[in-house]
């Protein structure tokens, strides 16, 4: 995610994580984001507000619940990429497929998640 997030700034973009307040010590000074946004539980209005006031026009969700990409789109976020199974499908511009074994939800090993949703903006990112 780092490359990522490299790839943006070196092209003038802002990158910020919103996280919720109790996951924000895995970003906090990290190289990631030079802005962590957070909100208390799960409060959504508070995130959304945030996202809404700063006018961002990507956003990427690592998450895969529902209620994230659902923020997302009531934030106005124009371009919205996530893992488009179940209801979230609804919210997002752009989605990817979860790996399946045969009907079910395989499980996604968190780098290449990460590599295949930045992969989506042509960003090639390590393997």
């Amino acid at each position: 995610l780092e490359e990522a997030a490299a790839h943006f700034r070196a092209r003038g973009a802002e990158v910020a994580v919103l996280a919720p307040r109790s996951r924000a010590p895995i970003f906090a000074g990290g190289p990631l984001a030079r802005e962590l946004l957070t909100y208390e539980g799960a409060e959504p209005r508070a995130a959304r507000a945030a996202l809404r006031a700063r006018g961002f026009d990507l956003g990427i969700l690592f998450a895969t619940s529902l209620g994230s990409a659902y923020e997302l789109w009531r934030a106005g976020v124009a371009r919205r990429i996530g893992f488009g199974d179940g209801g979230r499908r609804w919210f997002l511009t752009e989605r990817l497929a979860p790996l399946r074994e045969g009907s079910r939800r395989a499980p996604y090993p968190a780098g290449r998640a990460a590599r295949d949703l930045v992969g989506v903006l042509g960003i090639d990112v390590w393997d």
